[in-house]
C-alpha cells in the first residue's frame, strides 16, 4: 500500500500499491507519495510497488529506444523491462495501467518481450518464454520480412494488448526488479 499527500490542496489518498521514511517518498504533480511493505522493492530509487499484484515497477521518466530502454533498466537496481509472462499478470497489471499510466499522461510504453530473426519462440526479458497467445492486437503479430529483432509495444487505446514493433523507435517504458 502507499499513500500520497498534496499539501497545497491538503488532500490525502490511499492506494493498493507498494514507507519506510520520507525520503523514499515518490513526487509527481504536486503529491508525495509514500511507500510501505517489502524491502525488496527499490522504491528509493523509483520504483513502485504493487502489492496486490506483487510486482516491484518503474516508469520511465522519458522516451528512449528499445535498446536504451533494455540498457536504462539494467542501471535501475538491474531491472529488467516488465515481464508479463503470465495472464493473470497481464490482466491485472492492465488494471493497473490504465490507473497509473492514464494519470500521468503516458498512453502506451514497451514490454519486455521480443523474437529475434530466425527464432521461432517470443521471449521475455527475465528469460521466459512466452506460454500463451491471446494478447495481441487484432492482425499482430506482424513483422513483415521478420529479418530483425521484433519488441512489443501496448497501448491504451488497444486495452493494452500488444503490438509488434520493428525498428528502435524512441517509446516509453516499464522496468520490473523480482520480488519473488
Amino acid at each position: 500500500m502507499s499513500f500520497g499527500y498534496n499539501l497545497i490542496d491538503q488532500k490525502c489518498r490511499l492506494y493498493a500499491t507498494g514507507f519506510y521514511e520520507p525520503s523514499d517518498g515518490i513526487n509527481a504533480s504536486g503529491w508525495k507519495f509514500y511507500n510501505f511493505g517489502d524491502h525488496q522493492c527499490p522504491v528509493g530509487n523509483g520504483f513502485e510497488h504493487a502489492r496486490s499484484l506483487n510486482i516491484c515497477y518503474h516508469l520511465s521518466p522519458a522516451k528512449k529506444n528499445i535498446t536504451n530502454a533494455r540498457q536504462y533498466c539494467t542501471m535501475m537496481n538491474n531491472s529488467k523491462l516488465v515481464s508479463l509472462d503470465a495472464v493473470e499478470k497481464v490482466n491485472n497489471f492492465s488494471i493497473h495501467l490504465n490507473d497509473v499510466l492514464a494519470a500521468r499522461g503516458i498512453i502506451g510504453v514497451y514490454i519486455g518481450l521480443y523474437k529475434s530473426a530466425g527464432n521461432q519462440n517470443w521471449i521475455w526479458d527475465n528469460g521466459n518464454v512466452l506460454t500463451y497467445d491471446t494478447q495481441w492486437v487484432t492482425g499482430e503479430p506482424y513483422c513483415g520480412p521478420c529479418t530483425t529483432i521484433i519488441n512489443v509495444y501496448i497501448k491504451q487505446v488497444d486495452s493494452w494488448k500488444w503490438t509488434a514493433v520493428v525498428g528502435n523507435y524512441e517509446k516509453m517504458f516499464v522496468c520490473e526488479v523480482d520480488v519473488a
